[in-house]
Order: structure tokens, then C-alpha cells, then sequence
């Protein structure tokens, strides 16, 4: 089944191609490529156990935009990364987003079908700007999919983009079939009143059964300057169908520019993957030196540490010298 996928996928980038450069589509092919070398200082610790160093292939992204019209226009996305495999330990190739935008269907706002990205974290995920080195909070710990199908609208509520918001309802299971007959309901509020603050409240809610559901609100802000940036995301989980199970944390990052090509970046999450449980509570800490000598090339050496309030977990620490590479 894995292979069938992939061929197939294989075939539909050629298609992408063949009709790029035979048809003259006024299309565009974008991506970028992500990769790092790790060193561990340990390998007795929860995340790293009995790892040493390696060259990882984090992820490849690739992108064909389409515009078909002044109010219409489509993306199709292609994926491989490090988590997913074929049965043969090969990267799989598979379809990450897939949509179609009818523009200023309304004044300001956009109505996007298809599998598209969710609000989960996208505001964040822009604003850290460094998911080459890591995940933000809420996606290294799986409180959402990146990505849904179903469908949304997108846009401000006013001429000046102060106020936005992203709304979406999807089937709840990202990327992958639907194996329910629920669907999930996402929203994100964004208040800009200047071109450097920017806050956002973000909630999602599906149905699990009949009589229970997994609930999500979460907070963001954000303060930018020509000199760098500080962001903060806080927000929970509840997910009853796990018996009321409550995931919790926030993250503080933020990045200083050094030079037109260094930032320094640095990053400390505290999580708890289950309320009740104080011992779960686990923290990350990341520094790291952004060294960009090209537009789009990124070359940048890291360091993070995973610190556990468990005192029967020991530390994980790896160094990194991670390279993310656009191509257009």
C-alpha cells in the first residue's frame, strides 16, 4: 500500500512537471530542504537513549502554485521527512496540503477548500521562524494536526488588517482518511494594532463520541522589532475521551539579529503532558546561532536540552548543526 503511495506520488510530480514545461502553465515550483547532523552529549535519557550522531534528513518540501484565475488559485504539496518511512526504512513521499482559494469571496476574507493548513499553529510557527531546528510547543507534542481537509475562510475583518481571523472545519484527522463520522471546528482571532504586536487566541473542538471531546485554547503574542523578535505561546489541551486528561504548557522564544547575516535565537518551553501528574513536567531549552550568507541558505550550529522534574529521567543533550535550503 506504502509503495502504491508513493509511486503515485511520483508519478503526480512528474505530471507537475511535464505540464510546467510543455503547457507553458504560469505556475510556480517552490520548497526547501532541511537537513542536520546531531551529536548527543547523552544517550541515557528518555528522547536519546542509546543514540550517538547521525546526519538526518528532517524534512523536503515541495510546492506547485497555480494561478487559474484573478479570484482563483491552488497548491499542491508534496512531503518527506525523517518520521516517515516505507516499510523498507525509505523516505515516503506524501501529500502534505492540497486546495483551492476562491479570493475575496466576501470583503477581506478568502474561502480556501481542500486539505489545507489548520490554524493550530501557524502564527506562531511564522513568527519563531525556526522550525528547521525545532517544532513550536504545540507541534512537537501532537495537540493538533498541521494540516486538515475540509474547509475554511481566512481574512480581516477591516481595510487596515488589524483584525483577522482563520476559520476551518475538518474532519479532525489531518492528513490521513477520515475514520469517523465527526468533524472538528478550528478558530484563530488575530489582533494587529501594529505593524510590530501581534496577538492571537486560537481554540478547535471535535467530538470524540457520543458524550465526550478533546478541547483546545491557546494564546499568543508576539513583539517585533528591526532587531529581532520575542514571542510567547501558552495554552491547553483537554481531552475527555482520556479521561479527562489536561496537556499544558508555554513557550518563550524569541531571536536578536547580530548582523545582516547572524541572529542569535534562543528558546525554553515548559510542558506538562499530564496536569495531574506533577512529575510528567518537562523542559526544553534551545540556543542557537543563525548563520544565513545566502537568502536562502541557513546554516545553524545549536544546541538543545531536555530537562525532566522526574528525578528517575535524566537530561537529553544534543548539539546540531542544522541546514535549510530554499529552492524556487
Amino acid at each position: 500500500m506504502k509503495m502504491k503511495r508513493t509511486l503515485v506520488s511520483i508519478f503526480l510530480i512528474l505530471l507537475i512537471f511535464t505540464f510546467t514545461f510543455f503547457k507553458n502553465l504560469s505556475g510556480q515550483i517552490s520548497g526547501y530542504v532541511i537537513s542536520y547532523y546531531h551529536h548527543d552529549f547523552t544517550n541515557d535519557g528518555p528522547k536519546l537513549k542509546n543514540q550517538y550522531n547521525g546526519i538526518t534528513l528532517k524534512r523536503i518540501y515541495f510546492h506547485y502554485k497555480y494561478t487559474l484565475s484573478e479570484k482563483f488559485d491552488t497548491q499542491i504539496t508534496f512531503e518527506a521527512n525523517e518520521k516517515n518511512l516505507s516499510p523498507t526504512k525509505n523516505y515516503d513521499i506524501y501529500l502534505k496540503y492540497f486546495w483551492i482559494r476562491w479570493k475575496n469571496i466576501v470583503p477581506h476574507g478568502d474561502l480556501i477548500f481542500g486539505l489545507s493548513q489548520t490554524p493550530v499553529w501557524t502564527v506562531e510557527e511564522n513568527d519563531w521562524g525556526y522550525w528547521s531546528v525545532e517544532k513550536t510547543m504545540f507541534d512537537i507534542h501532537n495537540l493538533g494536526p498541521p494540516s486538515d481537509i475540509g474547509i475554511a475562510m481566512k481574512g480581516t475583518f477591516d481595510n487596515a488588517g488589524i483584525f483577522g481571523y482563520h476559520l476551518m472545519i475538518g474532519h479532525g484527522n489531518g492528513y490521513k482518511p477520515e475514520t469517523d463520522d465527526f468533524k472538528k471546528y478550528y478558530s484563530s482571532f488575530t489582533f494587529k494594532p501594529t505593524k510590530n504586536l501581534l496577538f492571537e487566541l486560537e481554540t478547535d473542538y471535535e467530538k470524540k463520541s457520543s458524550n465526550t471531546a478533546a478541547k483546545t485554547v491557546k494564546g499568543f503574542l508576539s513583539i517585533r522589532s528591526e532587531s529581532g523578535l520575542i514571542g510567547f505561546e501558552t495554552g491547553r489541551r483537554y481531552d475527555e475521551h482520556l479521561g479527562e486528561k489536561v496537556r499544558q504548557g508555554f513557550s518563550l522564544f524569541g531571536y536578536r539579529k547580530l548582523h545582516h547575516e547572524f541572529n542569535i535565537l534562543l528558546r525554553f518551553d515548559s510542558f506538562n503532558p499530564d496536569r495531574d501528574i506533577s512529575l510528567a513536567k518537562e523542559r526544553l531549552f534551545i540556543l542557537g546561532l543563525d548563520c544565513h550568507p545566502h537568502k536562502d541558505l541557513k546554516i545553524i550550529p545549536n544546541i538543545w536540552i531536555n530537562t525532566y522534574k522526574d528525578p528517575e529521567l535524566k537530561s537529553d543533550i544534543q548539539g546540531r548543526i542544522t541546514v535549510h535550503f530554499n529552492f524556487i
